[in-house]
C-alpha cells in the first residue's frame, strides 16, 4: 500500500451481519477474536489521516492477491479493482483502488468495501 510521508493508514477488518428488518450492515463479531468460515462475508474499513501539517493528495490503494485467494469481491465501497502491475509480468486484477483525494490536515477519510470467502 503507497504510503505518504504525513499520511497514517489504519486498515480494520470485521465480521458484519445484515439486520433484513433494517436494511443495515451491523457489526456481529470482531475480526480479531473470532474466526471466519466458509461463506462469511468479511468487510475490510481503511482509514486514511493527514498528520502532516499541509493539505496531501492522496490515492488510496488496498492489494487483494492474498484475499482474493480465498474470497471474492463483493462490494468495492466505490473503488475499482485494476491490474497490479506485477513484477512477474503477469497482469492479475487485484489491487483495489479509490480515487485521489486531497486530505486537509488533520483530515480523516474511511473507505470500506467486503469480500466473500469461498465455499471450500
Amino acid at each position: 500500500m503507497d504510503r505518504a510521508i504525513d499520511v497514517d493508514i489504519d486498515s480494520v477488518s470485521e465480521r458484519v451481519c445484515h439486520d433484513a428488518v433494517v436494511g443495515i450492515w451491523v457489526a456481529c463479531a470482531d475480526a480479531t477474536t473470532i474466526a471466519a468460515k466458509a461463506t462469511d462475508q468479511i468487510v475490510y474499513k481503511i482509514n486514511v489521516t493527514n498528520k502532516g501539517l499541509k493539505a496531501t493528495e492522496y490515492t488510496i490503494k488496498e492489494d487483494l492477491a492474498d484475499v482474493l485467494q480465498y474470497a471474492s469481491l463483493e462490494n468495492t465501497g466505490g473503488g475499482m479493482l485494476i491490474d497490479d502491475n506485477s513484477s512477474d509480468g503477469i497482469a492479475t486484477k487485484t489491487l483495489l483502488t479509490w480515487p485521489k483525494v486531497t486530505l486537509k490536515p488533520g483530515e480523516t477519510q474511511t473507505r470500506i468495501f467486503s469480500v466473500k470467502l469461498a465455499s471450500t
